[in-house]
């Protein structure tokens, strides 16, 4: 069984436990209706990042669990998400207080484009 075909069958899984149809996944996660159509009729082999965080949002599951379940991995530790999580938003506000510190002094950053 391919990735796409073990995320299927988990997200139909998934649909079935909540007694929704692709209409309701459309309308609670935010994926249009065409492209589950294109995932559930085998028309399209991968699944796009945002449409990874969408499923992921709406039925209540990390990426790394998602991954676990999509490859067979064994379930991660609740603590490690949590960890993760709270690692990343460490992160953001680490970024976003050396920002604010370079605007304050007047430190202007390079622009990307080179």
């Amino acid at each position: 069984m391919d990735v796409t075909a073990a995320l299927r069958k988990w997200i139909e899984g998934e649909m079935k436990t909540r007694g929704w149809r692709m209409t309701e996944l459309a309308v609670e996660s935010g994926i249009s209706h065409a492209t589950l159509s294109r995932i559930f009729n085998k028309k399209q082999d991968y699944l796009k990042p945002p449409t990874i965080k969408l499923l992921c949002k709406v039925f209540d599951v990390s990426r790394h669990q998602l991954y676990c379940i999509t490859y067979k991995l064994p379930a991660p530790e609740p603590r490690i998400d949590a960890l993760a999580d709270w690692m990343k938003k460490q992160e953001e506000g680490t970024v976003k207080k050396i920002l604010k510190a370079a605007e304050k002094s007047g430190f202007e950053l390079p622009s990307s484009s080179s």
